[in-house]
């Protein structure tokens, strides 16, 4: 799969094109959640937990992104930003893209929330310079309550923050971080978040979205999975 040409300068090599039909697939796709099942009376059953239901389970979104370190991750992602944005924009989609309806919740926010450590905030703005053509994503750089109205940052395809700011206004009236209904959450360096009793933690836990992706190593998610219990993606 390919970005838009007139966001995404940079050539994706083939396991980013892959990875990125991947990302697509996961926030697209209508397919049951795992482990459910429709019975032959025409209800849903849960394989895992023999839960029925006559009302189809919504698809679950999001996912773990975990390549290994230098394969571009971060690319990828600014491509599905950018394939989202064009969607939005010109109302076409991207090419080798299979369109979903996307619902009235869908289309009230477009904005995608960047969570990082301090470490790697710099890269995504450098990345953000090289791979995209300027002034085609419009990115806000959020340190803290500079402004208390959500519809501020709505007007922006990128908000990037640090998992301490956001620990720091957990539960913090006026946070709208916190108020808004985000497009996705990106969680770069997800391990940071693995304790599920720590403060940053409960306050990624906190945010909604419409899809998440968590964006790790591999080798690292051994010690991220026990953060969310039955896994939420």
């Amino acid at each position: 799969m390919e970005p838009p040409e007139d966001v995404v300068v940079s050539d994706l090599f083939e396991h980013q094109k892959a990875a990125l039909g991947w990302l697509v697939h996961r926030e697209e796709s209508c397919d049951l959640p795992p482990f459910w099942k429709e019975d032959k009376a025409g209800g849903y059953e849960n394989v895992l937990t023999s839960q029925n239901t006559k009302q189809r389970p919504q698809p679950l979104r999001g996912g773990i992104f975990a390549d290994d370190m230098g394969l571009g991750k971060t690319l990828t992602l600014l491509s599905l930003i950018a394939r989202s944005k064009a969607r939005n924009v010109g109302g076409g989609k991207a090419k080798g893209s299979k369109r979903r309806k996307i619902d009235d919740a869908e289309a009230g926010s477009r904005t995608t929330l960047v969570v990082c450590p301090p470490s790697v905030f710099s890269s995504w703005v450098t990345q953000l310079e090289e791979h995209t053509n300027a002034g085609s994503l419009k990115v806000y750089m959020y340190h803290g309550q500079r402004t208390k109205d959500k519809e501020v940052l709505l007007k922006y395809d990128i908000v990037i923050t640090t998992y301490s700011v956001l620990g720091t206004e957990f539960d913090q009236e006026g946070s709208p971080v916190n108020d808004i209904e985000w497009f996705w959450v990106i969680l770069d360096e997800a391990h940071i978040i693995k304790n599920s009793a720590a403060l940053q933690t409960r306050a990624m836990s906190a945010l909604k979205a419409l899809g998440s992706h968590r964006d790790a190593n591999s080798e690292q998610l051994i010690g991220f999975v026990p953060a969310y219990g039955v896994f939420e993606v």
